[in-house]
């Protein structure tokens, strides 16, 4: 264990560090970003602290989702958690990886629009984003480096969510919730196929229930991967 009352974890590797981010839940009724650093490829991690953001409707920002773009850390994420019927997936820069800039809001939706996932694809931005209603994903992209994002209408979602998209070596993998486990898929431009269903089962976590979701991936090098994720005991 990391953090105690944190979800939705999303990492990236920036300037030889690790950055993690996450819900932090640890006041509920004022959840936020929470950022803790990593000198060490994300083996530990320093004291956490609270991201800051400009430029845009941030009054309840969680759920991010960090790249690196342009030398800088780009973090999406919903920035109005308590917006009622209309919420706003947000994406800001920042050099520091703490406070964030240049906010703009990306794409709009109803009430079950959470856990966005951004990440360039060949020179396209796509943005994946959990509908919790359904359960599935929807799909949204723009050409780079604009941020003019359409919603995708025939997108294959898989049966899963909750995801964070990662490149290596020119193949883009889809780490997502799924049946209880965290599974991995294939982006290649237009679909997601998902190639495993139990990447990281709840039986091999623990044996006394609970839940597994909210994987993100690090690549510290062609031979060190790391994945975090959120693990709730049952109760």
């Amino acid at each position: 264990m990391i953090f105690n009352h944190a979800s939705v974890p999303g990492a990236v590797r920036f300037n030889d560090q690790v950055y993690l981010y996450f819900v932090d839940a640890e006041d509920y009724a004022n959840e936020k970003i929470g950022v803790a650093i990593s000198s060490d490829g994300g083996r530990t991690f320093g004291a956490k602290q609270s991201a800051s953001f400009t430029g845009s409707d941030t009054s309840y920002p969680v759920d991010p989702d960090p790249i690196v773009d342009s030398g800088k850390i780009r973090l999406t994420y919903l920035a109005n958690f308590n917006g009622g019927s209309v919420r706003k997936i947000a994406t800001g820069t920042s050099s520091d990886g703490i406070n964030f800039s240049d906010v703009q809001v990306i794409a709009t939706g109803n009430e079950y629009y959470v856990d966005p996932d951004l990440f360039n694809y060949n020179g396209e931005w796509n943005l994946f984003v959990h509908t919790w209603d359904t359960g599935t994903m929807v799909r949204y992209k723009s050409a780079y480096p604009t941020h003019d994002f359409t919603l995708v209408s025939t997108f294959n979602s898989v049966g899963g969510a909750i995801s964070a998209t990662v490149s290596f070596n020119s193949t883009y993998s889809t780490y997502f919730f799924g049946s209880s486990n965290i599974c991995r898929a294939l982006f290649n431009g237009d679909t997601l196929t998902t190639v495993n269903t139990s990447l990281i089962s709840m039986a091999s976590v623990t044996t006394n229930g609970g839940t597994i979701a909210d994987p993100t991936v690090v690549v510290n090098s062609a031979s060190d991967f790391a994945m975090y994720f959120k693990f709730q005991p049952a109760n």
